[in-house]
């Protein structure tokens, strides 16, 4: 009886994430920039916890898991470089259940979305220290 309703809730979960992510691939879709899915939001506090040894075990399976296998383990920035912009140019975006995170490799759209700052949503309390001293960046880099 538990094991059912553990196994309900874990597909009506997967359900749930599938259709959150398709809300998110439609609402993307209007940007016009290549658009990369992804079924698991990096930020998702299970992930984070699971992630580790889930990837143990999916290594040692024979498939090759696309963008899957590279875009859902920590730290891909580090490993990609640019290869991902490369490859679907210098602006593409990752859409996920819980959110579309852009990337953005043009110095000129940089320079234009930090003088549109209220135009453009931001993750303000991972930056709240950052947007209220921007001296404080540099503390963050070399204290």
């Amino acid at each position: 009886m538990i094991a059912q309703l553990l196994l309900g809730l874990v597909v009506a979960y997967l359900l749930w994430s599938l259709a959150a992510m398709e809300i998110n691939h439609r609402r993307a879709s209007k940007m016009g920039i290549p658009l990369v899915r992804l079924p698991v939001d990096p930020l998702n506090l299970p992930w984070l916890i699971l992630e580790p040894l889930l990837w143990r075990l999916l290594d040692r399976l024979p498939f090759d898991w696309g963008t899957f296998g590279r875009y859902s383990r920590r730290g891909w920035h580090f490993h990609d470089k640019a290869e991902s912009h490369l490859h679907y140019g210098p602006v593409w975006a990752l859409v996920t259940p819980r959110d579309i995170y852009v990337y953005v490799a043009d110095p000129d759209a940089i320079h234009d979305i930090f003088l549109r700052r209220a135009d453009f949503l931001r993750p303000s309390k991972m930056y709240s220290k950052c947007l209220q001293n921007p001296s404080s960046v540099i503390d963050l880099i070399a204290p």
